[in-house]
């Protein structure tokens, strides 16, 4: 279901140096970047005179892609990272988290993801906005277990498919944390649309909000 990878140091990963004309798939090296990388990461972009530090929250954004697209040239290199930080956040209790909806399986999640993309596009107040997502996500509900069910008919996916056809026939890229906030999985390739997820031993969660479930205080 998930590959596990041995976990490196933080600065083992080589920058990349990405340029539109030399004909290379940005998106499976920013993949390939990010392996073993942590929530809490930062990293240097430099692209023409300018550089700055991103989060991985920024790397996500279309705004990262668009700016890639635009400069055609772009190099993308790991910071030290923050121990302190990154040890804070394995001790959080991440299920009180609120940016996190527990989801039990990936394909729920996914269901999940998409029904909370559509009520927050609505123009509700936020209190009427949870409640509605709430019904589908509480586990003594039916309506979680329907929408999962339509999910998976309308993408003509088994609940028990693979990582890879799940990002194939969704095309989604899957990215899951591990208990202290590693990349666990990560698709080959991190495409414009990319779902994320928490397991610890427990169960599964789908990240409502990368911004809030990174956040050490």
């Amino acid at each position: 279901w998930y590959q596990r990878r041995v976990r490196v140091t933080n600065l083992e990963a080589k920058p990349i140096i990405y340029n539109k004309i030399n004909g290379s798939n940005f998106e499976v090296e920013l993949s390939e970047f990010l392996q073993n990388a942590h929530a809490t990461e930062k990293f240097k972009l430099a692209y023409g005179k300018r550089s700055k530090t991103v989060s991985l929250i920024d790397l996500a954004q279309k705004d990262f892609r668009d700016l890639v697209n635009r400069e055609g040239s772009v190099s993308l290199s790991k910071i030290t990272p923050d121990v302190v930080k990154s040890k804070k956040f394995a001790s959080i209790e991440k299920k009180s988290k609120r940016s996190l909806a527990s989801c039990q399986s990936v394909t729920r999640g996914l269901a999940l993801a998409e029904k909370f993309e559509e009520i927050q596009a609505l123009a509700l107040d936020s209190k009427t906005k949870n409640n509605r997502f709430t019904n589908y996500q509480r586990k003594d509900r039916s309506t979680g277990a329907k929408l999962e069910k339509e999910y998976l008919e309308k993408n003509n996916l088994s609940k028990f498919a693979s990582y890879s056809d799940i990002e194939r026939q969704c095309k989604t890229s899957l990215a899951i944390f591990d208990s202290e906030g590693f990349f666990k999985y990560l698709s080959p390739k991190f495409c414009k649309k990319i779902v994320f997820f928490f397991e610890d031993e427990d169960d599964m969660y789908f990240v409502k909000s990368l911004k809030g479930f990174s956040r050490v205080e």
